[in-house]
């Protein structure tokens, strides 16, 4: 009898032992699903951050892009009076696909050395509104203190622009001639083709080189309002010209009237 009881527990023992075993197996069996599970979790946010970060690049290249300088350029010379000026001029483009309004820039005129000679601010536009794929042009002249002329770099400092509608007039055929007091004399009409009346017009004439290259912009406010459907005739002046800007230098031009 006592022999049957102890092989009796020694059965409960071994059972109670398999039976342990499962259990374990079981559990080890599970963690590595339970720990797979857990490591997609990290993976999925580094490929929605990467996603947001390339986003975030693309969108300042655009807006890197939106006025590209395509050209720029600095001069001193000493006009028909015998007074150094610098001038400079720089051509911009808009790549977007709406029209922009170009706000007034900064330019800073270098020498050689790197120093600053002079410097110009609210710089304008010509024109101040552009199209898609449209050109503008900043330009200005200054009387800076120099001793003599020098080799100069022209840079910008451009604010961002922002969109605006496009409001132009006709300007007809220029004519260009030599002042005999130096310098250049533009001549045509322009033409109101909207429905409004425009109560401050600019005319401006960008005057390119034989490389397509602008050189200088000369402009006129027109005295009186140009009412709508109307067409009158302007004249621009300008005797602070390089003298080596003459009508022969002048290959093309591109003509330019707007609503101030």
């Amino acid at each position: 009898m006592k022999k049957l009881f102890i092989l009796l527990l020694s059965v409960c023992l071994l059972l109670c032992l398999c039976a342990c075993d499962r259990n374990a197996a079981s559990a080890s069996a599970e963690a590595p699903e339970s720990t797979a599970a857990t490591e997609l979790l990290p993976q999925e946010n580094p490929e929605s951050t990467a996603a947001e970060s390339s986003d975030e690049s693309v969108s300042e290249e655009v807006r890197e892009d939106i006025l590209p300088i395509n050209y720029a350029s600095a001069l001193s010379y000493r006009d028909e009076s015998g007074v150094i000026r610098v001038l400079g001029i720089a051509w911009v483009v808009n790549t977007t696909d709406a029209p922009l309004a170009l706000p007034a820039c900064t330019m800073d005129f270098t020498d050689i050395n790197g120093n600053i000679v002079c410097s110009a601010d609210s710089v304008a536009a010509y024109p101040p509104v552009i199209a898609p794929n449209e050109s503008a042009y900043y330009y200005e002249k200054l009387e800076p203190d120099l001793a003599d002329t020098c080799d100069l770099t022209l840079s910008l400092t451009v604010p961002e622009p922002t969109p605006a509608d496009v409001i132009r007039y006709e300007v007809g055929e220029i004519t260009i001639n030599d002042s005999p007091y130096g310098g250049l004399v533009l001549s045509s009409q322009v033409t109101n083709t909207t429905g409004e009346t425009g109560e401050l017009v600019c005319v401006a004439v960008v005057l390119f080189g034989e490389f397509d290259e602008p050189l200088a912009v000369v402009q006129t406010v027109l005295m009186e309002p140009l009412a709508a459907g109307q067409t009158v005739d302007f004249y621009i002046e300008d005797f602070l010209l390089p003298a080596e800007l003459t009508s022969d230098a002048v290959t093309s031009v591109q003509a330019f009237a707007y609503p101030l």
